[in-house]
């Protein structure tokens, strides 16, 4: 969908606008009051028209966000908020941008987390392309780290469905070290075949060309 996407216009809802002050309002108070590290050049201004209005309830997702933060990651590790990473391979850039990025005191572990605000749930960590290409950053970006837990972290799906409210994938060891190589000749495949598709409602879920695709 890449070429595509660059012929049509963007997709307008208020999901991803929500999602973008939502965001914005977790980090910025970890930064305020709970010591997070904020982006290079500090943190941008919420990606929201001036005239948002959000609901009342986003309230409480900011507050759980918040919350599962101080929960799971011990008081002494460091933590960066709305990290921008990339890593240059032969035939592609991956590009990752971590809502959350913790290290502990020694530099050796790593958690990170994801938020996703809206209701349509997605892959579980551990079976997540994007999660997988998050662990292999971090393992470029901080050659010292040996064991990374990502979350996926989705307050909005129902568990009663069957769906992970928080999901977990672990990388250590050779696992960690291999996922990169795995990940890269993976995407060469892909990049060699451009026109074979895997096509369906999930893989074209968040296309801006799925309404008029026949």
């Amino acid at each position: 969908s890449i070429m595509l996407e660059r012929m049509v216009d963007p997709r307008n809802g208020t999901e991803g606008v929500e999602g973008s002050w939502i965001h914005h309002q977790i980090a910025d108070r970890l930064i305020r009051l709970h010591g997070a590290i904020p982006p290079d050049g500090g943190l941008p201004p919420a990606n929201v028209p001036a005239s948002y209005k959000p609901n009342p309830f986003t309230g409480w997702l900011v507050d759980w966000a918040v919350r599962h933060v101080l929960e799971t990651i011990p008081a002494d590790w460091s933590v960066l908020v709305e990290a921008e990473i990339e890593h240059q391979y032969g035939q592609w850039t991956n590009r990752g941008h971590l809502d959350i990025l913790a290290f502990s005191p020694s530099g050796k572990q790593a958690k990170g987390k994801d938020w996703k605000t809206g209701r349509d749930p997605v892959d579980p960590a551990d079976e997540n392309e994007q999660v997988l290409s998050y662990e292999t950053l971090i393992k470029h970006e901080w050659p010292s780290v040996e064991e990374v837990e990502f979350e996926i972290c989705q307050p909005l799906v129902s568990e009663d469905d069957g769906f992970q409210r928080v999901s977990t994938s672990v990388l250590a060891g050779a696992r960690l070290s291999n996922a990169a190589p795995s990940l890269d000749a993976r995407m060469g495949v892909s990049l060699d075949n451009p026109r074979a598709l895997n096509s369906g409602r999930k893989q074209c879920n968040w296309c801006p060309v799925a309404r008029q695709c026949p």
